[in-house]
C-alpha cells in the first residue's frame, strides 16, 4: 500500500526543519549569544518534542511494515539519488 499523504506530510516537515536549521547555523558567527536572539533552552525543548514525534511516527511506520510483510510493495524504498540538488521553492535557481 502506497501512503503518499504520510510521505508528503512528513516531506514538508523535513523541509520546514531544514531550513530552520541554516537559519539557526548561518548564525554561528553572530558575535555572542544575545545577538542570535534565540532562547536556546526553547528551542531544546522543542526539539526534545520533535523527537518525541519522531518516535511515534517511526513506531507506526515498524507497525506498518510489520503487518504488510508479505506481498507487493512490502519492500524498503530505495534511498533517493538525484544528479544535482533538490532546491526548495524559496531557495533561487
Amino acid at each position: 500500500m502506497i501512503c503518499p499523504r504520510s510521505v508528503e506530510a512528513l516531506t514538508a516537515q523535513q523541509g520546514r526543519l531544514t531550513e530552520l536549521l541554516r537559519v539557526i547555523d548561518d548564525g554561528r558567527w553572530w558575535a555572542g549569544d544575545a545577538a542570535c536572539r534565540i532562547d536556546e533552552d526553547e528551542v531544546c525543548r522543542q526539539a526534545e518534542r520533535i523527537g518525541a514525534a519522531l518516535d511515534v511516527v517511526q513506531r507506526l511506520t515498524g507497525e506498518m511494515a510489520a503487518r504488510g510483510s508479505s506481498g507487493t510493495g512490502s519492500q524498503l524504498a530505495q534511498a533517493p539519488t538525484h544528479a544535482t540538488p533538490l532546491r526548495t521553492a524559496a531557495e533561487p535557481g
